[in-house]
């Protein structure tokens, strides 16, 4: 799906059509047509075991109060800039806590 990373509504509908194919969401969490935090919601209805990481240049406390307060659950939230290294050791971590 990273070639639909411009779009979250395009994401959704691809999603939609193929839930199982996807075990992992990483996602900036602003982004343009809808917000990021919108989407945790209709992919867990959809797929309920996605996993979901986001990743934002704003400021994280703020974004997990409003996580918390419409109870949406994700993996992992990260302030950007990321390493490469510390997302794919992230992603390994979560995938593997999947099995």
């Amino acid at each position: 799906m990273s070639d639909l990373k411009s779009d979250p509504l395009i994401a959704l509908d691809y999603f939609r059509s193929k839930p199982k194919e996807n075990a992992m969401v990483i996602s900036d969490v602003r982004m343009p047509s809808m917000n990021r935090l919108e989407l945790v919601p209709n992919m867990k209805e959809i797929e309920p075991k996605i996993k979901v990481i986001f990743m934002t240049a704003y400021d994280i406390d703020n974004i997990k109060l409003e996580l918390q307060k419409h109870n949406y659950k994700i993996e992992e939230i990260f302030q950007k800039p990321l390493s490469m290294i510390t997302l794919c050791e992230k992603v390994r971590k979560h995938l593997a806590e999947g099995k």
